[in-house]
């Protein structure tokens, strides 16, 4: 596969990056989640977990072939939890989805020649090797999670008929090793959801979760305020804390605590249930308005809809009634000016 050289003013190195290449085999997000669900009905309790290298295993593959190497499960990424890849990237299903819909998106340390599959253990140990090919690495991940997001709203018209926030980012404390992008409907509403530490991790509140967005501006900014973020994010304790805050619900209108998980979660399914409410009205409403909007303008367009008839002298004109010297009635047309 063809490279391109970049030259680098903030390295010695040149930032080799692999071209795009044909289209590999992928599952549909339907069909992966609908794979998922049926797994979880045969496994419900918790056993339904990435084991602690999964991820970098999967992003390792030379060619991650889903379920095609059936004799070596060591090879390949099970049906219900790959999605595609890219000569660039993963995308998997978490399986252990915190929200309605839950998706991971790995960087291929074989895309970037210059780093090792350690240089992707976690985001400070990207960010701390070289900043140059670090941005490079997120900039391709920002490009697969615009894609993943129109398949996540495509998802939830099927599945909800309606669309709802979805947040991109990274946890400033991963518990797995190797790099992974969540791509997570803002609803936080799964049976997974079962601890504080799982909560406010996603939680836009509390300040664990970062934004992809937030991570691209930091290589705009001035060099100290990138340093301090670096030392934040390889401060284990800070998250930590974090992580023990009190348990809060997320929506901007509501800032109801509660001192257990099931009671949130219980107030979030609320919350889910009426905003679903709330916005199939409004999607309702809409319709109807164009309904009607539609049906006055082909009634506009119509001639035999405009006021009076052809019998009558049509628009712009009046019967009037008037007797001769022989008292009989007789009508006759005035056309109106």
């Amino acid at each position: 596969m063809a490279t391109v050289s970049t030259s680098s003013s903030d390295t010695d190195h040149d930032l080799d990056v692999l071209q795009p290449a044909e289209p590999f085999s992928s599952n549909s997000l339907s069909l992966a989640l609908a794979m998922a669900e049926e797994a979880n009905k045969n496994n419900p309790t918790d056993s339904r977990k990435h084991a602690p290298d999964d991820l970098q295993r999967y992003a390792c593959m030379p060619d991650p072939p889903g379920r095609q190497e059936k004799d070596n499960e060591k090879h390949c990424i099970p049906n219900d939890v790959y999605l595609y890849h890219t000569p660039k990237t993963v995308v998997i299903l978490d399986l252990y989805p915190k929200s309605k819909i839950h998706l991971l998106i790995l960087p291929r340390p074989q895309a970037y020649p210059k780093l090792k599959k350690e240089d992707f253990l976690n985001l400070p140990t990207l960010l701390n090797k070289n900043k140059r090919i670090a941005k490079q690495v997120m900039e391709d991940l920002n490009e697969e999670a615009i894609k993943v997001k129109a398949q996540v709203e495509e998802e939830m018209m099927k599945r909800f008929k309606f669309k709802w926030g979805i947040w991109i980012g990274f946890h400033g404390n991963p518990s797995m090793p190797h790099i992974h992008l969540h791509v997570i409907s803002a609803d936080l509403v799964s049976p997974k959801m079962s601890n504080k530490k799982h909560y406010n991790t996603f939680s836009p509140k509390i300040g664990i979760f970062i934004k992809l967005k937030t991570v691209l501006e930091w290589f705009e900014a001035v060099p100290s305020f990138w340093h301090d973020r670096l030392r934040e994010l390889c401060d284990k304790n800070y998250y930590k804390d974090l992580q023990k805050e009190d348990l809060q619900c997320f929506y901007e209108d509501c800032r109801r605590q509660f001192r257990t998980m099931p009671a949130l979660r219980e107030h979030l399914q609320l919350e889910f249930t009426n905003m679903s409410r709330r916005e199939r009205e409004r999607i309702a409403r809409a319709k109807e308005f164009e309904r009607r909007r539609a049906a006055r303008e082909a009634k506009r367009k119509t001639p035999d809809s405009r006021d009076g008839s052809q019998e009558d002298g049509g628009e712009g004109s009046q019967t009037k009634k008037t007797k001769t010297n022989g008292g009989e009635e007789v009508e006759s047309q005035l056309t109106l000016v």
